[in-house]
């Protein structure tokens, strides 16, 4: 076998060679995308094509495989190019999917698709070699024709030819070596046998050449709009043994020829047995000199040179259709049937939609809105539509376009001015208006629906029944939708004023600027009503209680009357007005209204909640400054409270609660005299003069007299039965503070002086204790004492005669009892400590505490400065110690400090 030489170009141009092996098998080309391959072969070579996965199997005319790996891309198309190449000329091999992986091959010379010149680099000038008979010369090579193919025939072997493309007898598939002249060949076929050439292909029996038909395996194909007379030819070739005959039949037509002495036939269809359209089987029966009959199978022979049909269904004027504006803004759809997969063009106004007729015989185009011009008219459609053989056929019709509507409600309905009064009401009330002609209108108006139709210029009117309009002084909206014959669909409003009254209008809300007439504006002597009529009215007459005023009425209908003030009296009260016009034409109108009399305030009071019931002042209720409140009439806007020329405002909730809260820096002790001025929402003002006492200074602390009574029973406990105090006229209380925090109030049985039990020769207070609560020995006491203002001090008494208190300044601090006074003069060998913090939790009131003790007894304060010395009103001496904000007086007596 020959060996075959190809050559492979990339895309940028660079080329590769190589040779097919001369091997019986198969060899493989490997190919990247967009490359072309080219086979030094002639087309007669060729045997047949296949895919496999995206490889491309040629089987040659001797039996072996050239596999292109690669050829195929993944969407089955082919990725590359194809071409064979012999003595100079270069041919495309185009491949046709016949179905099941096989195609028919197409073969495009250089002057058809005119790429390739003689200088490419895929161009064989040598012509190729035979292949399937080792010796056969080259000129049986030179006629690149497919034997005596039919007008229109696509020049292609088929795959799946065994070793070749001629049928053996008995139906195997013979050797692919065509026999010439006298020459010799061998060849091999399936279910065959070897022969050997002799002259005029004539060789020993059983060793001469089988019949075939040349183009048994290529369909012959026919049709389409170019085909002309001379076309209309079958022509059926193939070899034979010499002088055998040969009989072909298509369609029970028959032309019979007798094989030449080079072992070739020919048959031609023509003329009045030329098949015409349709499909048609080709069968052919050769009887040899010996009369030997072989049956062959020709080519399958399609014709079809009719025209496809094509019908319109729906978007055209011959199908009743319009397109209104809704249609062409949502696409202009043609649709129809025709010939299953035959291409379908639509040309309207210049602009043309294909589509292909799907397998049921249906298609359809559609056009964009911005394709076609709006309006109302009627405009040409073209239909062409062409079958896959070519054959076309042209249709016409319109199409027809409305999306052009109008619509309008006339104005100066209702007798002209567009006002339905009182007697326009009594009667219907027609409604007039244009669109197109023959449109449908529906009109709502007032909650009603009502639908009439154009006449054919175009107009309308809608009748109203009585009662289907309000009555009084308004207006009600005309929505008009219009539905032309096309379907296209406009609105349009519109409106229809209603006065079916006789109009006055009293402004009472204007009397005195707001409706209400106070105190103030009584003084003046007059007050006025105000009102509006219609224009044309001739008089008001207005009415408060007994008394009636004319109004003087302006030309645009306003008017005012005129009361003297002792119509509106005084107090709070509301009053009625009447006004009664009179229009031009007779009617009457009557409109009534309220105003308001208000002269006074007629709640100001103030209460006690920042004071309590004693209208005293003390230090705790001053605090945030002095917060005074009362109750003013509800509705009130303003409360101001005046002090020394200085005015507070104080806030006023909807009740008419008031408070304002004075500045503690603005306050004084002794009497706070102070007046509440309140205005109320007519504007009436009242004032009311109030005062409260101020007391913010504590009272001196409870003075304990040392030589208050001891007692002790027969055990060896020591109780404190009574204290002896000064008589400040100060209220007294007394605690007692466990050693566990508890704080408790005994029972006093006397609070009261008894000079009896008096030492000092003082005046004194003495508190006795009841016997079931005598203070134990290392009980902590706290002496109170309360000012009329409710301002308190207190005196810490330490009771401990056998030196086993401990003082807990926490305990202390959190009883709140305000202690600015300790004497440990009762307590054996007290020991106190005291920070900055411990002083201003005892003392509330100065932050300052007076320490009384004796030599036995010790001070500490914790982070103190010594200042000097202060000698109280008594004589009494003590050290002053300060800390931070806070101070200590120490009892000079008390000789052990520590700072």
């Amino acid at each position: 076998m020959q060996a075959i030489n190809f050559v492979v170009r990339t895309p940028v141009g660079g080329t590769q060679s190589g040779v097919v092996s001369g091997e019986a098998g198969s060899s493989t080309i490997f190919l990247q995308e967009n490359e072309q391959v080219s086979l030094h072969l002639g087309r007669h070579q060729m045997s047949g094509y296949a895919r496999v996965g995206n490889d491309l199997v040629i089987t040659l005319v001797d039996g072996r495989e050239i596999t292109l790996s690669g050829y195929f891309s993944d969407a089955g198309t082919a990725a590359n190019r194809l071409f064979i190449s012999s003595d100079g000329a270069i041919t495309e091999v185009n491949l046709i999917d016949a179905g099941e992986n096989t195609y028919f091959a197409q073969y495009s010379a250089e002057e058809y698709w005119g790429k390739w010149s003689p200088d490419d680099d895929l161009v064989f000038y040598d012509q190729a070699a035979p292949i399937g008979v080792a010796d056969a010369p080259v000129a049986a090579y030179e006629e690149e024709t497919v034997s005596m193919l039919g007008a229109g025939a696509i020049l292609a072997p088929v795959l799946g030819g065994g070793g070749g493309a001629a049928l053996a007898a008995g139906g195997a598939i013979a050797g692919a070596a065509l026999l010439a002249g006298g020459g010799s060949g061998t060849g091999a076929g399936t279910g065959g046998s070897t022969s050997a050439g002799g002259s005029n292909g004539a060789g020993a029996e059983g060793n001469k050449a089988p019949a075939i038909v040349a183009n048994a395996n290529t369909q012959i194909t026919i049709g389409g709009d170019n085909t002309t007379e001379a076309d209309e030819t079958v022509a059926i070739s193939g070899t034979g043994e010499p002088g055998a005959t040969v009989v072909v039949e298509i369609n029970g037509n028959t032309e019979t020829t007798t094989v030449d002495p080079d072992g070739n036939w020919t048959v031609e269809f023509v003329g009045p047995i030329y098949p015409g359209d349709g499909e048609h089987a080709v069968t052919v029966t050769v009887t040899d000199p010996d009369g030997e009959v072989t049956e062959l199978t020709g080519p399958p022979i399609v014709i079809d040179t009719t025209p496809p049909a094509l019908d319109l269904t729906s978007g055209v004027v011959s199908t009743s259709d319009l397109h209104n504006g809704a249609g062409v803004n949502a696409g202009t759809t043609i649709a129809g049937q025709g010939e299953p997969g035959a291409n379908v063009e639509v040309i309207i106004q210049g602009v043309a939609h294909s589509t292909i007729v799907d397998q049921n015989g249906n298609w359809s185009v559609t056009f964009d809105k911005s394709e076609l011009v709006t309006g109302e008219y009627t405009t040409d459609v073209t239909i062409v539509t062409t079958d896959s053989f070519g054959n076309s056929a042209t249709y016409t019709d319109n199409v027809q376009i409305d999306t052009d509507i109008t619509a309008g409600i006339n104005v100066n309905l209702s007798g002209g001015d567009n006002t339905v009064n009182k007697s326009e009401s009594t009667s219907a009330v027609a409604i007039t208006g244009t669109a197109d002609a023959n449109s449908t209108i529906t009109l709502t108006a007032n909650g009603y629906t009502y639908t009439t139709t154009t006449d054919s210029s175009g107009s309308w009117t809608v009748n109203i029944p009585q009662g289907n309009l309000p009555t009084g002084e308004t207006s009600v909206a005309l929505n008009v939708t219009a539905t032309d014959p096309a379907g296209n669909v406009t609105q349009t409003t519109g409106s229809l004023a209603i006065d079916t009254i006789g109009h006055v209008d009293v402004k009472e809300e204007k009397i005195e600027a707001d409706g209400v007439i106070n105190n103030q504006e009584l003084q003046d002597g007059s007050f006025a009503v105000t009102g509006t009529a219609e224009i044309g009215t001739t008089a008001v007459n207005v009415t408060i209680g007994t008394t009636t005023v004319a109004a003087f009425v302006q030309p645009d209908g306003s008017w005012t009357a005129t009361f003297p003030s002792s119509v509106a009296g005084s107090g709070e009260k509301d009053l009625s007005v009447t006004a009664t016009a009179v229009d031009a034409a007779g009617n009457t109108s009557i409109s009534s209204g309220m105003f308001r009399v208000d002269t006074y305030v007629n709640t100001l009071n103030v209460t006690d909640d920042s004071t309590g019931a004693d209208n005293w002042v003390n230090a705790s209720e001053m605090a945030g400054g002095l917060a005074l409140s009362g109750k003013v009439e509800a509705g009130s806007q303003v409360v101001k409270v005046e002090h020394n020329g200085t005015l507070y405002n104080a806030s006023v909730d909807a009740a008419g609660n008031w408070n304002v809260v004075i500045p503690s820096t603005d306050v004084a002790q002794g009497q706070f005299n102070y007046i509440v001025h309140a205005t109320d929402a007519a504007g009436n003002t009242r004032d009311l003069s109030a005062s409260v006492m101020v007391d913010t200074e504590a009272p001196q602390g409870p003075v304990i007299y040392e030589e208050g009574t001891r007692q002790s029973d027969t055990s060896s406990d020591v109780f404190l039965t009574r204290l002896f105090l000064q008589d400040t006229g100060d209220e007294l209380d007394l605690y007692t503070i466990d050693q566990d925090g508890t704080v408790s109030k005994p029972l006093q049985t006397d609070l009261s002086v008894d000079s009896a039990w008096s030492n000092s020769g003082n005046d004194e207070i003495e508190i006795r204790l009841a016997n079931s609560e005598r203070v134990l020995d290392g009980t902590t006491l706290v002496v109170t004492a309360q000012d009329q203002a409710g301002n308190t001090t207190g005196t810490l008494l330490a009771w401990d005669q056998t030196g086993s208190l401990d003082f807990n300044m926490s305990d202390i601090a959190n009883s709140n009892l305000n202690v600015e006074t300790i004497d440990l003069r009762l307590a054996k060998e007290a020991d106190l400590t005291l920070t900055e913090a411990d002083i201003k939790s005892l003392s509330e009131n100065t932050d300052q505490v007076t320490v009384y003790g004796g030599t036995d007894d010790a001070v500490t304060i914790v982070g103190a400065t010594k200042t000097g010395t202060y000698t109280d009103a008594t004589g009494h001496n003590f050290d002053v110690y300060d800390i931070g904000d806070a101070r200590v007086l120490v009892d000079e007596d008390i000789q052990n400090v520590l700072i």
